[in-house]
């Protein structure tokens, strides 16, 4: 159960201010950002606590109280993090698709045509 709240509560908090900064989210983009906050978190959390334990690679038998209130911990400021990080990326960063046609494949289709 201990569990369940590290991975899944710091999203909340991620959401909660995600929805703050952009006023009119629907629920399906809270729902989809929800599932973003829920995996970055994770990762960088994880992430972060690998680095600080080099040498002992993780295992499942690792989490404890211990474990989970520092993973709680990091996860809550990654988390306070997050949702400032992903606005940044979101507003400075535009992918353009431009679908040119070829020009023997046009003269092709008239030909046929």
């Amino acid at each position: 159960m201990l569990e369940f709240i590290c991975y899944f509560m710091p999203a909340f908090i991620s959401i909660n201010i995600h929805n703050n900064i952009e006023k009119n989210t629907k629920l399906e983009k809270t729902i989809f950002y929800y599932g973003i906050y829920v995996v970055l978190n994770n990762l960088f959390s994880l992430f972060i606590l690998q680095i600080k334990n080099i040498n002992k690679p993780f295992e499942f038998s690792m989490i404890n109280v211990n474990y989970c209130f520092k993973y709680l911990l990091i996860s809550t400021i990654i988390s306070i993090i997050m949702p400032y990080l992903v606005r940044i990326i979101i507003k400075n960063i535009e992918i353009k698709v431009e679908v040119k046609e070829n020009e023997k494949r046009t003269k092709k289709r008239k030909k046929n045509n």
